[in-house]
């Protein structure tokens, strides 16, 4: 391995788009921004620094966590292409598969699960391996991507078992109680061909139907929305926020907002967060640079919110 660190010191970027431009539908990209200012002359625009690389040089210097998907399993190539930590080489727990796994970097956990092929039941081989990784997790923050998104109204219907054969549904019934139980913050999703970030919700396992609000934690602070405040650490049911972010190469020609969603677009962007501390910030820009969706998930020693819990 080389001196320099295998993840970043600060960016998460889960950006579809960016991976699609190596043969897959969407990977979580860890930059290295360093290393590439040194190499490239930065073009900066509404307050932002972009880089316009080749394929090849990103390929080379940067690392990829990438999450299996639907397009994935189409190529034969994936898991030639990456090389990921089935032994718990990155943290975590050691998963055996190099179709789901996890890492730690700073005070950060992150997991990938496997929506497409792997078994999806409550006691798949899957599901036993992501309750003994949270169990084990000592990080601050929690962030967990999938392919299938448990919520959704754009190219695909989360309510519908007919949708991508029941993965959907699957993921929101089965894997979903087990992130909430221990303490995920972040879930993100691809597949649907939009944006779409819901409230900080808590127990909605049915379809949109069934959503109330009972199951928003927080509106975030004065309800807008915007900034919210959680539990330090690692705290169960205090409130999970949902992400679709599958617009970075294209957008589709329909969306309808699922209640779970405070914020649903059909504009092509990336996903962007930062964390610092206690603080997570997150950010969709479009492709002009603009920040159209911007919102922080801040930690606080004693913080309790006025959320009732799961109830029937």
């Amino acid at each position: 391995m080389s001196d320099s660190s295998i993840v970043p010191e600060r960016q998460l970027v889960f950006s579809p788009g960016l991976a699609a431009t190596i043969g897959l539908e969407e990977a979580i990209l860890l930059q290295q921004l360093g290393e590439l200012f040194e190499h490239r002359e930065p073009q900066i625009e509404n307050g932002f620094a972009w880089l316009s690389v080749e394929r090849g040089f990103l390929l080379r210097n940067l690392p990829f966590w990438p999450v299996y998907g639907n397009h994935d399993a189409r190529r034969w190539a994936f898991f030639d292409i990456f090389s990921l930590p089935e032994n718990a080489e990155s943290g975590g727990t050691r998963s055996g598969t190099e179709n789901y796994y996890s890492f730690d970097y700073a005070n950060v956990h992150y997991i990938v699960l496997d929506s497409e092929d792997s078994d999806r039941d409550r006691d798949s081989d899957m599901l036993r391996w992501l309750q003994q990784d949270l169990k084990a997790n000592q990080q601050d923050w929690s962030i967990v991507a999938f392919h299938h998104p448990p919520y959704s109204k754009g190219t695909h219907d989360s309510d519908s078992e007919r949708d991508s054969r029941g993965r959907l549904v699957d993921m929101r019934e089965n894997v979903l109680p087990l992130l909430e139980q221990y303490g995920v913050d972040l879930v993100l999703s691809g597949h649907s061909h939009g944006y779409e970030r819901s409230h900080l919700i808590d127990c909605h396992y049915g379809d949109s139907t069934e959503f109330t609000e009972k199951q928003i934690v927080s509106h975030g602070i004065k309800g807008k929305n915007a900034h919210y405040i959680k539990p330090k650490g690692v705290a169960s049911h205090a409130g999970a926020m949902y992400i679709v972010a599958g617009a970075s190469a294209r957008v589709d020609t329909s969306l309808t907002s699922h209640p779970a969603m405070v914020f649903s677009m059909l504009e092509t962007g990336s996903l962007v967060i930062d964390i610092e501390g206690d603080v997570l910030t997150g950010r969709y820009l479009n492709s002009e640079a603009m920040v159209i969706d911007e919102f922080t998930i801040e930690k606080k020693d004693g913080y309790q919110s006025n959320y009732a819990g799961c109830s029937d």
